[in-house]
């Protein structure tokens, strides 16, 4: 748009849109916070579910005591980190038969329900 400076409507009219937008920017931005929290656990740190309603149990430290989430029917589980989502039993299969080291457990932070558990399929030696 070429605008003149004979014309201060149309400069104040292309500010207050410029001043609106902006505003609405940045209220979107601060709707969007943080819902999701996760931890990366050595293997050995970790106990599985052994059920689809059950808990997952881990150490964050060699001195921390046990932190214990629950998981639940819209849990899910995954054998890599860009993988498609395979049940719990297809979960600890892969677990006893990999060189996993790691393991990343994500949690809602409002609910502290697991949201995902991710075994690494990378293996360090």
């Amino acid at each position: 748009m070429n605008f003149k400076a004979t014309n201060p409507m149309a400069w104040t009219t292309t500010f207050t849109a410029i001043l609106v937008l902006l505003s609405w920017a940045g209220l979107a931005h601060s709707a969007f916070g943080f819902i999701e929290e996760g931890y990366e656990l050595d293997f050995d740190t970790v106990t599985l579910p052994t059920h689809p309603a059950g808990h997952v149990r881990f150490k964050q430290c060699d001195h921390c005591g046990n932190t214990t989430l629950s998981v639940d029917e819209h849990t899910t589980y995954h054998n890599g980190v860009r993988t498609t989502a395979i049940s719990l039993t297809e979960l600890r299969s892969a677990a006893a038969i990999q060189n996993s080291k790691l393991i990343y457990v994500y949690y809602d932070l409002e609910t502290k329900v697991v949201t995902r558990i991710v075994l690494s399929t990378l293996s360090i030696d």
